[in-house]
């Protein structure tokens, strides 16, 4: 028999199983664990936010926290159970009876946006007058979608996306639980290894989602064993710093010829032009925010930017000499991006607007 190689991916492996875990969301972690230790429990609690920013494993921390005995813990995916008599047979039946061993029955609902009208109907019954053995949690990315008659009955959390410094933090924690060392940018290094720089490459094209900068992670490690931005760049199709920094100070310079240069450098790597137009609008942003925070005197300048703390000596190039410089370029950015939505041929229209800003 062939042996078998499957293994955990990194975001199942390594998906929090306790609050000191998990990352941010540190208001909604502190009233829920208040809950706890008065015993005021809600009966019905609503966890919303966008995908991938924990709601899902801090339904699962809370019931655990709750009822120690998993098999009063009832997890049900709405996706693939949208029907009234699923609702019917999963929840409203398992709700009568009490719990054999331990206190409550915990219900988790997941993607429960997905449920119909109807069955959000029949649902909406026992969450009318919860049995007091009963807690239901109820997780959604859209709960727009949810009657309101529901969301009136429901204490509602609303999860946040993670900060950029808060995935870059997780996913260097992750890679030093696997065996691998930090190193500076351009250091060569025989053993497992990774740069900060690298880290924040993959955060960036994450944009706040950490199971998607975890996942990317995984693709990364499947590829090589030295994580540098070089990789990033070629494994995830995302634009290095080196990059964005060196198109930024040709169109400041007024390089025509080595901002032509740059962008076929993009083109040839094979970089999504529509990719990279979002990420160098988020870079342009991120020093036109550093600008103005250094002029104001603002602490830790760099806690508000998603760029990576090694390139501060770097942003301190920048100053009021740029500043309209980079405000020009920030409303053409805004502008590109807008008009590429539905382009074919992005080459052109990228080459001509950033020409002009250089004219």
């Amino acid at each position: 028999m062939a042996e078998n190689k499957t293994k955990l991916g990194l975001a199942v492996k390594y998906r929090p199983q306790s609050w000191s875990e998990v990352i941010e969301q540190d208001a909604i972690k502190k009233i829920l664990a208040g809950e706890l230790k008065t015993g005021n429990l809600k009966r019905c609690l609503l966890f919303t936010g966008p995908a991938g920013c924990g709601k899902t494993t801090n339904a699962r921390i809370f019931a655990h926290e709750i009822e120690e005995n998993t098999s009063n813990i009832i997890e049900i995916n709405c996706a693939d159970h949208t029907g009234v008599d699923d609702v019917r047979t999963l929840v409203l039946d398992a709700s009568v009876s009490k719990p054999l061993y331990g206190t409550y029955k915990i219900f988790v609902l997941d993607e429960v946006h997905m449920l119909t009208t109807q069955s959000q109907n029949a649902l909406l019954k026992i969450l009318e007058e919860p049995p007091a053995h009963c807690v239901y949690i109820l997780c959604t990315t859209d709960p727009q979608k949810i009657l309101g008659t529901i969301l009136s009955r429901a204490f509602r959390y609303d999860f946040q996306l993670i900060s950029h410094n808060g995935i870059v933090g997780r996913l260097q924690y992750i890679l030093e639980q696997e065996g691998y060392t930090c190193v500076v940018d351009g250091t060569e290094s025989e053993a497992k290894s990774f740069t900060l720089s690298a880290l924040g490459l993959i955060a960036q094209k994450s944009q706040g989602h950490m199971r998607d900068a975890i996942t990317e992670l995984d693709k990364i490690l499947s590829f090589t064993e030295h994580v540098t931005p070089q990789d990033v760049e070629r494994v995830l199709g995302v634009t290095s710093y080196e990059i964005l920094f060196t198109l930024l100070d040709c169109i400041l310079a007024k390089d025509q010829a080595r901002l032509l240069s740059g962008i076929d450098y993009i083109v040839k790597a094979g970089m999504d032009l529509k990719l990279f137009c979002k990420n160098f609008l988020a870079f342009v942003l991120d020093i036109n925010k550093y600008m103005i925070l250094v002029e104001s005197k603002a602490n830790d300048v760099m806690s508000y930017l998603s760029i990576p703390y090694t390139y501060e000596m770097r942003l301190r190039n920048y100053g009021s000499v740029q500043k309209e410089g980079i405000k020009m370029l920030l409303r053409t950015l805004v502008e590109l991006n807008s008009g590429l939505r539905w382009e074919t041929n992005v080459r052109p229209v990228l080459e001509t607007q950033l020409l002009f800003t250089v004219l």
